[in-house]
C-alpha cells in the first residue's frame, strides 16, 4: 500500500497494457537502459509483449503501478549476437504477430506467410554475417517465449538492478521524460 502512495512522477497519456505506445516505450527504455550497462551503443532492443502486465494510467505515476506493469524479476541484458541468429529471433516474433523492438528498428512481414519483407535498423538492412549489440531481458536472452536463437549469442553486459527498480530510478529523475510526454504509437513490426 505504501508503494501504491509513493509518486514517482506523471505522465499526460495513458499507456494501455496491450498497446504499441507501451510496447514501444519499454523497448526504447530497455535499448537507452543497455547502452549505459554496456558502455557503448546499442544497436537495437527487443522485449516481449507477455512481459507487460498492467496498463499505465493517464496522470500520477506511482511506484506500485510500475512493479504491477513490470513484476518480474528480469535484469536487461545486452548480447552480442549474429546478424543470422538475429533474423531467425525476428521470424520468431514475427510468428507471434510481433513483439517489441526499439524505434530505429523496421520490421515488414507476410501476414499469412509470416515471411520477413523487410528487417531493417537505422534504415540499413540486417546483414547475416554483421555481428550486433542487442538490449533485451535475461528472461528472453535464456531462449523463453520460443526465442532460442538468442541462447547463441554472448552475453556482454547484464544490470545489477531488476528491470522495474531501473524504469522507477528513470521515471524519478526525469529519465524517460520524452518518452512519457511524447508517446510513439508507430508500429515497428508490421504485416504487409
Amino acid at each position: 500500500d505504501s508503494l501504491r502512495a509513493f509518486r514517482i512522477g506523471e505522465t499526460s497519456h495513458e499507456f494501455e497494457r496491450t498497446s504499441t505506445r507501451m510496447l514501444n516505450l519499454f523497448s526504447d527504455f530497455v535499448r537507452t537502459r543497455g547502452a549505459e550497462i554496456c558502455g557503448k551503443p546499442v544497436d537495437l532492443s527487443i522485449m516481449n509483449k507477455g512481459g507487460i502486465r498492467n496498463t499505465l494510467p493517464k496522470g500520477v505515476i506511482t511506484k506500485g503501478e510500475i512493479i504491477d506493469i513490470a513484476p518480474f524479476e528480469n535484469r536487461i541484458v545486452v548480447l552480442d549476437i549474429s546478424g543470422a541468429d538475429l533474423l531467425e529471433n525476428i521470424g520468431i516474433m514475427v510468428g507471434q504477430d510481433g513483439q517489441g523492438v526499439s524505434s530505429n528498428v523496421s520490421v515488414v512481414y507476410d501476414p499469412e506467410t509470416h515471411a520477413i519483407n523487410r528487417a531493417s535498423i537505422d534504415g540499413f538492412p540486417i546483414d547475416p554475417a554483421r555481428r550486433y549489440r542487442l538490449a533485451t531481458i535475461d528472461y528472453l536472452a535464456a531462449g523463453n517465449d520460443y526465442m532460442t536463437p538468442l541462447k547463441r549469442a554472448t552475453i556482454l553486459a547484464r544490470s545489477k538492478e531488476i528491470l522495474y527498480e531501473t524504469l522507477i530510478d528513470y521515471i524519478e529523475n526525469g529519465k524517460i521524460s520524452n518518452l512519457l510526454s511524447h508517446p510513439d504509437d508507430n508500429e515497428r513490426m508490421t504485416s504487409k
